[in-house]
């Protein structure tokens, strides 16, 4: 039970961050909030069911730390972008450290389900590469540089 979780949550994370990051290129920002809100309502609650499964099946610590990981940043971007409303990514002092647990929220949810499946693990990192793709591409320099507009 706990890996098929592991995967919906890894699939859920994926494909609506994807979402989100192509509909801040196309800047939809009413689309964006909503996608975001759901973003969140979904991805806490399988977060903290899986952690809840990772001790009730006494899966390894590391799993269960990864997992923390992954609510830190979670924690981190509801306060930030939904608490207190800042726009946390033009500081580099707050963009650090939630750049840091970015990466390793997505690593820790490719590598739990890889470590169990391999054709599960091989799709959640598919996934997390297009999102990386659409992230650098929702970033207005980025794409003025990649496709040299003036």
């Amino acid at each position: 039970m706990f890996n098929e979780l592991m995967f919906i949550l890894g699939l859920a994370h994926n494909l609506l961050l994807i979402c989100i990051f192509y509909l801040a290129g196309i800047k939809n920002k009413n689309l964006l909030k909503k996608f975001g809100l759901a973003y969140l309502i979904i991805v806490i609650p399988l977060c903290l069911t899986n952690l809840v499964l990772s001790f009730t099946e006494s899966k390894e610590y590391l799993t269960s730390l990864f997992l923390v990981i992954v609510l830190v940043y979670l924690c981190f971007e509801v306060t930030l972008d939904w608490v207190l409303k800042k726009d946390f990514r033009k500081d580099w002092r707050l963009l650090t450290p939630y750049l840091m647990l970015y990466f390793f929220a997505n690593y820790a949810l490719v590598i739990i389900v890889w470590k169990s499946n391999l054709t599960f693990g091989a799709i959640l990192l598919t996934l997390y590469i297009t999102q990386l793709i659409l992230n650098a591409f929702s970033h207005e320099n980025i794409r003025k540089k990649f496709f040299k507009l003036k």
